[in-house]
């Protein structure tokens, strides 16, 4: 795990643990960030202390990346780590949060926020989200697809 102000471990199911950084204190204005795949919480060791200021900011290992269990079933695709997430949210007691994601944590982040807009207040997505393209058959989901822009 990375340097941040706190560390902790949340468990999801099946009694699966999930290493979660944190900087900040205040859940007014949380952030959630969801790290790219095969990487881990670490991609935001520089930016989750900047965005710190004044706000709460998450960040957690995804099960089999980083400090994170390994799944024995290897479920590792997009529907589950968002089920994870939901599971860190609650653990963590946030009420609401900006959520940002990186590649594949981006279209992880497209299906929480749809699926959850009274709990997203905004959506970062960078080098990735929602796609008509054939995904790594390591990633067990179909692809995420919207029938509009607008949804």
């Amino acid at each position: 795990m990375h340097a941040a102000s706190r560390t902790r471990t949340v468990t999801v199911a099946e009694g699966l643990r999930l290493a979660v950084a944190e900087w900040g204190d205040s859940d007014d204005d949380a952030v959630v960030l969801l790290h790219g795949g095969g990487l881990s919480s670490g991609e935001w060791t520089d930016i989750g202390p900047r965005l710190a200021a004044g706000r709460r900011v998450v960040s957690f290992d995804a099960r089999g990346c980083g400090e994170s269990d390994l799944d024995p079933q290897r479920r590792y695709g997009v529907r589950t780590i968002a089920d994870d997430l939901g599971r860190v949210r609650e653990a963590l007691g946030l009420p609401s949060f900006v959520l940002v994601g990186h590649s594949f944590g981006a279209v992880t982040a497209c299906l929480y926020a749809a699926e959850n807009p009274t709990i997203v207040r905004g959506l970062v997505l960078i080098d990735g989200g929602p796609a008509n393209h054939t995904r790594p058959a390591s990633l067990d989901d179909p692809p995420l697809t919207f029938a509009t822009r607008a949804a």
